[in-house]
């Protein structure tokens, strides 16, 4: 894949892509990608690739889709658990988050 993370290399990877006729893309989470999230999405619309990212960012700069948790709700649930524990909640009492069962 990518050995250097510059907008360079990820054109190189585009034009491959594009000249093995992808039938669609997914960029992982890799922090290296986030710095360049403007010029994959960019790219990815010029090649015309479906792709999906690992992120919200990459659909806010004009990407298809993104396939995570909403980060912004995971920082929230962690504020208001670091809350609690300094105002001196014992952990282990604090009820563990579990996602509801969708069946």
């Amino acid at each position: 894949m990518l050995g250097a993370f510059n907008e360079a290399e990820y054109e190189r990877v585009f034009r491959s892509t594009e000249q093995d006729r992808a039938d669609g893309l997914m960029v992982s989470d890799e922090p290296e990608h986030f710095a360049y999230r403007a010029t994959i999405v960019e790219l990815a619309a010029k090649g015309r690739i479906p792709t999906i990212y690992a992120f919200r960012d990459f659909v806010e700069v004009g990407g298809l889709m993104a396939y995570s948790t909403d980060q912004a709700d995971i920082y929230r649930r962690l504020a208001n658990l670091i809350d609690k524990i300094l105002r001196g909640a014992n952990p282990g009492d604090i009820p563990f988050y579990q996602r509801p069962n969708s069946s």
